[in-house]
């Protein structure tokens, strides 16, 4: 990873955005804000098309979808294939997921498989040309740290 641009990778349920999802997208277009970049998202699973909409109303520039009803009950893996073909594809400045089982689970594979740093429990950021600084809260907010990371994957808490 090292172009430009921000990828939010999204979970759909029934053809329908859960808030983390919403939420994965409010950061984008916060770091969007800081670092002029485009944002697109990618989507694998069934019936994940009819968001589109929803996306671009929420300033989304691209879609990558990777659908099909064989999709519906795949495994981590497939998901992390078809991120990581999309990361090849437009070499984004950082990835964004959902602090959720599902998006540590993926963001997690998906850094190892690109040799990247992964943030976790990022709540804000603040970026410069090629630094995210990303605080991350703990333990209910009794703890929390900052880290600052070049290339790497993010899960966002919602």
């Amino acid at each position: 990873m090292s172009g430009g641009g921000i990828l939010s990778v999204l979970s759909c349920r029934a053809g329908r955005l859960p808030r983390a999802a919403l939420e994965v997208l409010g950061a984008a277009q916060q770091l969007r804000s800081t670092a002029s970049s485009s944002i697109a998202a990618v989507l694998v699973g069934a019936e994940v098309s009819p968001v589109i909409d929803t996306l671009a109303a929420r300033g989304v520039d691209s879609v990558y979808l990777f659908e099909d009803d064989a999709l519906a009950r795949c495994t981590t893996e497939v998901h992390v294939r078809a991120v990581a073909a999309v990361v090849a594809e437009i070499r984004p400045a950082c990835v964004l997921l959902p602090d959720s089982a599902y998006g540590r689970d993926v963001a997690s594979r998906l850094s190892a498989r690109l040799g990247t740093g992964l943030a976790t429990g990022c709540v804000s950021f603040g970026a410069t040309a090629s630094v995210s600084r990303l605080p991350n809260v703990r333990y209910s907010a009794v703890a929390s740290s900052s880290v600052s990371v070049g290339q790497a994957c993010h899960a966002w808490r919602p």
